[in-house]
């Protein structure tokens, strides 16, 4: 995943070959393990390479397994938010610290994390969770399987002022961003 503004380019990649106590920690300026994974644990390396245009670092954030790197991460000014499965981590790209790491527990896995106005929507395997600028949860939504599409249908699109879904059978949905529900019809009601 590669995001980019006007303070930072950054990209951001599984390092699937990373382990423990290896000479290959050299290759990273900062390593977080912020809930002690080991070697044999079920756990995935994401390796954050920032440029601010003036210095170049790369971060290692070493988290659960379940992590999907297409939609995982937002950039906001200096602040880059990762979405880590169950786990959100804020690092300031500037000096790559730490300013706030949040679990937020949910059912099944999150695929993706996105900025709409003041808020955060997780599109989650089970759930569509939001979350207010502190990450606070606001509401959550479920449908009647999970959200992905057997007939590569989008199961996930955000527009201007709601939110599609289908879900594993078809059944479509539309939810505003205050979590209410507008629209839900089966897949037979779609044909």
């Amino acid at each position: 995943m590669k995001i980019k503004n006007d303070v930072c380019s950054i990209t951001i990649s599984v390092d699937e070959t990373y382990t423990f106590n290896s000479a290959d920690k050299k290759n990273y300026d900062i390593v977080y393990n912020p809930d002690n994974y080991e070697n044999g644990d079920y756990f995935k390396a994401l390796k954050i390479h920032i440029d601010t245009f003036a210095k170049e670092q790369t971060i290692l954030l070493i988290g659960d397994y379940y992590y999907d790197d297409t939609n995982s991460a937002i950039l906001e000014g200096d602040i880059l938010t990762v979405l880590h499965n169950e786990d959100i981590t804020q690092l300031r790209v500037k000096d790559g610290s730490i300013i706030q790491r949040v679990h937020i527990p949910t059912l099944g896995t999150n695929f993706a994390i996105y900025k709409v106005s003041a808020k955060y929507v997780i599109h989650g395997e089970i759930d569509i969770i939001c979350l207010d600028d502190k990450f606070n949860k606001l509401w959550s939504f479920s449908g009647r399987d999970i959200w992905c599409s057997c007939t590569d249908k989008n199961p996930f699109e955000i527009c201007s002022d709601r939110i599609k879904l289908y879900d594993f059978y078809d059944n479509y949905y539309e939810l505003d961003f205050e979590g209410n529900l507008l629209i839900e019809k089966t897949a037979d009601q779609m044909e």
